[in-house]
């Protein structure tokens, strides 16, 4: 099952929309209620530990709730929540792979070297994560390729690839 970010929601704060509705794709009855606001430029996905969350993006504010850039929001109990653990940087069009030992994020517009880690289990803080080599993850695809790997494809990478190993805690 994957997590999905749809529409553009038409609510409009500031002259600016973004993404409101989120999705199970792979359950065509299970649309989640929108987010409490509009957010765009964020990752959408489950964690190991099946807990489906948005982190990150670019918001606005409306009826007095103000949404950081180093904020994730959890889907429970039935409404989006935000989640305890908080980004360690500002992230927007980010990558986002899941894997036995954790969650990455990874890039981004602003800083497409770097990376952030939520280790299964954790849900009181992000971790730094590997620092992306060569131009990092801007514009590239990211997709897990074995239980302890993933590899980052394309985008300004060109027609390279980057594989990180989470054994080794190496990039090759």
């Amino acid at each position: 099952m994957v997590l999905a970010l749809g529409g553009w929601g038409r609510e409009e704060f500031g002259g600016e929309s973004g993404l409101s509705s989120v999705e199970m794709v792979g359950n065509p009855n299970c649309t989640l209620p929108s987010l409490p606001f509009p957010v765009w430029g964020s990752s959408a996905f489950f964690t190991r530990d099946h807990l489906p969350l948005v982190c990150g993006g670019h918001h606005n504010e409306s009826g007095g709730v103000f949404y950081s850039p180093t904020s994730c929001f959890q889907f429970k109990d039935r409404s989006w929540q935000n989640f305890s653990a908080k980004l360690t940087r500002e992230e927007g069009w980010t990558h986002s792979v899941v894997l036995p030992s954790g969650t990455f994020i990874l890039g981004g517009r602003n800083d497409s070297k770097s990376s952030e880690f939520l280790p299964v289990g954790q849900t009181l803080a992000w971790r730094e994560g590997p620092k992306i080599p060569g131009p990092g993850a801007i514009y590239a695809c990211t997709v897990a390729i074995s239980e302890t790997r993933f590899a980052v494809i394309g985008g300004k990478l060109k027609t390279r690839s980057l594989v990180f190993d989470t054994s080794s805690w190496r990039w090759t």
